[in-house]
């Protein structure tokens, strides 16, 4: 499959493990107007992309870019993470929605 989307888009795919981001900077909860918060863990060399209905594969794909997936259902889409010139993730797209990250420590001390 990556060969596939790597021919189709013009991308290269690549299994390194090699980020422009340490893997746990992508971590957090971020939030879409219309889906609200979904979830990106990292653990070992898994990240998972986790809504309220179903929890999503993801893997490197080629910088801040990665493959996401559902084998169930046979998707394959991918996330494009932006970062802003201090270095912090300022967003991501997937889907063609926008997700922002929520600052969880200023709403875990009710601010």
């Amino acid at each position: 499959m990556r060969d596939l989307l790597a021919h189709r888009t013009g991308l290269p795919s690549t299994d390194a493990w090699a980020f422009l981001q340490d893997a746990d900077a992508y971590t957090g909860t971020y939030r879409s107007e219309l889906i609200g918060d979904v979830r990106i863990e990292h653990s070992g060399r898994k990240t998972t992309l986790k809504t309220k209905l179903v929890d999503f594969d993801m893997s490197h794909w080629h910088l801040d870019t990665f493959l996401v997936e559902h084998e169930p259902w046979e998707m394959h889409a991918f996330a494009s993470f932006n970062i802003g010139p201090d270095g912090k993730i300022k967003s991501f797209d997937f889907f063609g929605l926008t997700f922002m990250p929520v600052d969880t420590e200023k709403k875990e001390k009710g601010s």
